[in-house]
């Protein structure tokens, strides 16, 4: 293990082996000092949490802004190119009086019947044939504006039943009213169905095609909407809400946690208030230390965490592997030295060679 790190501040050589006992003096600051958030983990919490909020709110905007916009689009222009089909089978004589009724009363009935693979696969037949080719492709056309409508939640008759201003509640309300026989009707709900009539501004088949007309004559073909457009970036944006808020609350815990260091008794505090100093290390467990996690081994004979094995996280806490390390020096000189002379001969060994990453340490 190298005593160098990046959450690691320059540190004193230690005075002496061994570690002085609480209260001796040793010439140095009785002061103590504050852990704080190593900055590399910072800088990486900081660059994460950006980039998943900013992808969220870019996910909200397309799946409740952008991507209905678009929906909405394409199914107008598919609504016209149904009526331009409804109105080819009145012209071919195919089925005559389809354009007058070619408003749809049960859309979610009617997509369900497209949608049936004998019928589809009838119409596409059709279509290639000297049959009814009109009409195959007019259902084909209903079919698919239908299911533009679904994608973006309109998959009802306030939809498909050309209003002026298309209001589902508006709707729903006066198809409650109709349903009352009219000699039951109060004057007050008569008035309620005027005026609800007059907000949803009924429109007929050839009124609607000529308000669509004006429009999509002049615009090109909108892109279509996928079915997964919508439910993906909704289930994004919450994934990465859902991650930003983790890594706020982690940010949060770990500024919560603080390690204080008494450089004159080399005493280090924990979070739960407990302190160690190197007297009462059993040994420094580093098997983790190439993901920055080490382990503190307890002595047993310690008044309140006797035997346990304290785990440090020294790249969220900034300062203390330096702590460790210096309390390293002080219980176990011998072995620091070891693996001092260790290093220096795998350099000296490896002087001639071409450097090579070897042993890097990552964040777990």
């Amino acid at each position: 293990m190298t005593e160098e790190s990046p959450n690691t501040a320059p540190q004193k050589d230690s005075p002496a082996e061994g570690a002085p006992s609480a209260g001796a003096g040793s010439g140095r600051s009785a002061g103590t000092v504050r852990s704080t958030i190593a900055r590399p983990w910072l800088l990486r919490i900081v660059i994460i949490t950006t980039v998943l909020l900013g992808y969220g709110v870019w996910s909200v905007y397309d799946a409740y802004v952008s991507y209905p916009e678009r929906g909405a689009d394409y199914a107008s222009w598919s609504e016209r190119a149904y009526l331009l089909a409804a109105r080819d089978v009145d012209e071919s004589r195919e089925q005559v009086g389809t354009f007058r009724r070619a408003a749809i009363e049960d859309p979610v009935a009617r997509l369900d019947e497209l949608t049936d693979a004998q019928t589809r696969e009838r119409n596409i037949q059709d279509l290639n044939s000297t049959g009814r080719p009109k009409r195959a492709q007019m259902e084909l056309a209903l079919e698919e504006w239908l299911t533009a409508l679904d994608r973006i939640g309109h998959l009802h008759p306030a939809y498909t039943g050309f209003y002026e201003n298309p209001d589902p509640a508006a709707f729903d309300r006066l198809a409650e009213l109709e349903a009352v026989p009219a000699t039951q009707r109060t004057s007050v709900q008569n008035d309620e169905m005027r005026g609800l009539t007059q907000q949803l501004g009924p429109m007929s088949p050839r009124q609607r095609l000529e308000t669509l007309d004006s429009r999509w004559i002049s615009e090109s073909q909108p892109g279509k909407l996928q079915s997964f457009d919508i439910p993906v970036n909704k289930i994004a944006a919450f994934g990465c809400f859902g991650f930003s808020i983790y890594l706020i609350g982690l940010f949060v815990g770990v500024a919560m946690r603080t390690y204080t260091w008494n450089p004159a008794e080399m005493r280090l505090t924990l979070p739960s208030g407990d302190s160690i100093v190197p007297a009462d290390l059993e040994d420094i467990d580093k098997r983790k230390w190439d993901k920055f996690i080490v382990f503190l081994i307890v002595k047993n004979a310690h008044k309140t965490i006797g035997g346990r094995e304290v785990k440090i996280d020294t790249y969220r806490h900034g300062l203390v592997e330096g702590w460790i390390l210096e309390m390293e020096r002080a219980a176990f000189p011998d072995r620091v030295e070891e693996e001092a002379a260790k290093a220096d001969s795998k350099v000296d060994a490896s002087a001639d060679a071409d450097p090579a990453p070897d042993g890097e340490r990552s964040p777990a």
